[in-house]
């Protein structure tokens, strides 16, 4: 925050609607996806191609809609938060859109990228799955059975950093194992 006595604010309230509808969308998070990915990609030293980005921005956002979706089911009305009320007055569209984009990703994995990319999407797809299954039908959302902040961070942080190292034609050296752990740390500090 700017504590400068010079600094007014803005007064462009189409600026604020605009980051308002970008943060409601989470597509604020599918940037900062995008720009981890990039940095992975350098830290590797790996280039995965158009396509690879556009996939993985398409899965972040469909993961995350697909939990704020979860969410919103299980709320309803009495949801805490402006992005699950959002959601939920939105359902039918979210969900509509979510299909399509769905169906957008998997033709990109299948059709342009490589056999290992589409291994592990399948593999990440099964884990979240796997996660929402157990979210949605287990206790709620402080179950013991799956720590849902956790969950999310190691799905995101492998999401990020799976298919650079899978390309890295070298191993993994320590100091990028240590940074990947730091990625998952901040990761799950964010979503705590």
């Amino acid at each position: 925050m700017i504590k400068s006595s010079k600094f007014k604010g803005s007064t462009n309230k189409g600026a604020w609607v605009l980051l308002a509808w970008i943060n409601l969308l989470s597509l604020d998070v599918v940037a900062g996806a995008l720009l981890s990915g990039a940095f992975a990609a350098h830290r590797m030293e790996v280039n995965p191609g158009w396509a690879y980005w556009t996939a993985l921005g398409l899965s972040v956002w469909i993961f995350y809609t697909l939990d704020h979706l979860v969410d919103a089911i299980r709320l309803k009305e009495n949801a805490h938060t402006r992005r699950h009320l959002f959601t939920f007055r939105n359902i039918h569209p979210l969900t509509a859109v979510l299909g399509v984009m769905a169906l957008l990703d998997g033709y990109l994995v299948l059709h342009f990228l490589d056999r290992e990319v589409f291994f592990f999407g399948l593999t990440a797809g099964a884990g979240a799955l796997t996660y929402f299954l157990v979210l949605h039908y287990g206790r709620g959302r402080q179950s013991t059975v799956v720590q849902k902040e956790a969950t999310v961070a190691l799905i995101y942080s492998a999401g990020i950093w799976g298919i650079p190292v899978l390309y890295s034609e070298s191993s993994i050296a320590f100091d990028s194992l240590l940074i990947i752990a730091c990625f998952f740390l901040l990761a799950l500090m964010n979503t705590l």
